[in-house]
């Protein structure tokens, strides 16, 4: 988190293809696909979990955003 403040200002000013290519070539070294060789060969049940893992990381993040606060307290949104 530090680390992006502090090159926040050297970003800002990068084109959106630069800044995706630094990404994507973040997550190169991240998807290693010859895990999921070996497990296509030894078990496919582990490849099946490892694939659907895969999928749901890329697709639908890591992030996982806490809900939304209440405006109003539960107490009150109770008829007397």
């Amino acid at each position: 988190m530090a680390t992006l403040l502090l090159l926040m200002p050297l970003l800002s000013p990068l084109p959106y293809a630069v800044l995706a290519a630094i990404v994507v070539m973040a997550l190169r070294s991240l998807l290693d696909f010859s895990t999921g060789l070996s497990l296509w060969r030894t078990s496919l049940p582990d490849f099946g979990l490892w694939a659907i893992t895969l999928a749901a990381t890329v697709l639908l993040g890591v992030e996982v955003r806490p809900p939304r606060p209440r405006l109003v307290p539960r107490c009150a949104q109770r008829a007397i």
